[in-house]
């Protein structure tokens, strides 16, 4: 909401997330101290995709870089409101509505792409500051495609490992859940199995195109072999982030899922397991479709006796502990307030080398850090909050984000 002197602007959205194809529903609320003659209020909404890719090119005496940069302009649209009208002081409500388009991509940040939604209001005034807000939207692809039981097994006869998972289409802030069997022993050191996110880009220059993949570990965990005993399977779970972004393939760039298994063998190359899966929302639900496995399939149930069962949600990527002692309970739910006073000191550091950073620059950095997937929004938040306290200085405004550089302290008298 922005608030100049008595006056306040407000965007809302009817929903969270949307689907491409559905329509938004939204409101401006607009709420006057005195009466006011405005040209006109626009509502705005914009997406896009866009791949930039600079890698460093070494050329005496000095480096240069060539820039590699691509744009998918999947909507640009805008409603004008109250043109040239006299407002009333008091509240008022301006209801607009859009259609997403049916191919629209999911909301996405990476090292090198970016989906974003972009939904603005503008009341312009002549003689004063315009009144605006900027809101980005949550968008999630969703599948029909039926979901299948996955099971598969590495081609080694030793070690061998056989993996099945429930189903390999899961919305975000599902639980993906499997089981590990341990087939023959072998030479094995540890097993690791990670939930894995790839970006794949394709950005054009002007005489050459540059490709780029970037993968990211979203949870995982290892076992050591004194850990795991071939016969009874072992039960795990990686959760998908409830705000990661859906799997896609896009003009520029595309988004996939895996479920990685690797078998670490010394002295030798490691054996690895790579389980392709779908994050989208499911349209309707579906019964599960047999593989094409011959084999009897194991349900996979909470651990009954006999079985182990290692919980994975908090366990970091090192060797754990007997699985019949790991600790299943859940930890707290991070404190809002906390999180976002650690949000902020992180992006304090990234504007520390004195340099103007735009709001996506910030939230891609903020990404690869530990902080996991970040809303744009809350970013924003964050970012202006860091304004009005004086931290931060906002440098610009572009199309579709504003700039940030860290505000010079005061002079000593």
């Amino acid at each position: 909401m922005i608030s100049t002197g008595g006056d306040s602007f407000r965007l809302e959205t009817d929903k969270q997330y949307y689907s491409p194809g559905e329509i938004l529903n939204g409101i401006v609320h607009v709420e006057l101290e005195r009466g006011v003659k405005i040209r006109h209020l626009d509502v705005k909404l914009q997406g896009r995709e866009k791949v930039t890719i600079d890698p460093p090119v070494a050329m005496a005496p000095v480096a240069h870089k060539a820039h590699y940069s691509s744009t998918n302009e999947m909507l640009n649209l805008a409603l004008r409101f109250l043109d040239n009208a006299v407002l009333a002081p008091g509240e008022m409500k301006i209801p607009f509505q859009f259609q997403l388009p049916p191919n629209a991509l999911p909301s996405f940040i990476g090292r090198y792409a970016d989906v974003t939604w972009k939904l603005s209001a503008t009341m312009d005034i002549p003689w004063r500051s315009d009144l605006s807000e900027t809101v980005y939207l949550r968008i999630w692809t969703s599948t029909s495609e039926p979901p299948a039981l996955v099971e598969l097994e590495n081609p080694e006869r030793s070690p061998k490992l056989n993996l099945k998972l429930t189903t390999n289409i899961y919305q975000p802030g599902e639980n993906v859940r499997g089981q590990l069997t341990l087939l023959e022993t072998g030479n094995l050191r540890s097993v690791r199995v990670e939930l894995v996110q790839t970006e794949d880009s394709t950005a054009l220059g002007v005489f050459t195109s540059a490709h780029r993949t970037a993968n990211r570990t979203i949870q995982g965990f290892q076992l050591m072999r004194e850990q795991f005993t071939v016969g009874p399977p072992l039960e795990f779970h990686l959760t998908v982030p409830a705000d990661s972004t859906s799997s896609y393939k896009g003009e520029y760039s595309m988004v996939y899922w895996n479920v990685l298994t690797t078998l670490d063998i010394p002295y030798s190359n490691d054996v690895q397991l790579c389980e392709p899966i779908i994050v989208a929302l499911r349209k309707a639900p579906i019964a599960l479709a047999p593989t094409v496995s011959s084999k009897e399939k194991i349900p996979l149930t909470a651990g009954t006796a006999g079985e182990s069962h290692v919980d994975t949600t908090l366990r970091p990527m090192t060797a754990v502990e007997p699985a019949e002692t790991i600790n299943t309970t859940s930890s707290p739910l991070p404190d809002p307030a906390t999180q976002t006073s650690d949000i902020g000191s992180l992006i304090l550091k990234l504007l520390s080398d004195g340099g103007s950073k735009d709001l996506l620059e910030i939230s891609s950095e903020l990404q690869q850090s530990s902080t996991g997937f970040v809303d744009l929004n809350t970013v924003m938040k964050i970012c202006e909050a860091l304004v009005s306290h004086g931290k931060v200085k906002r440098t610009g405004v572009g199309e579709f984000f504003a700039e940030y550089s860290l505000a010079k302290e005061p002079s000593a008298p």
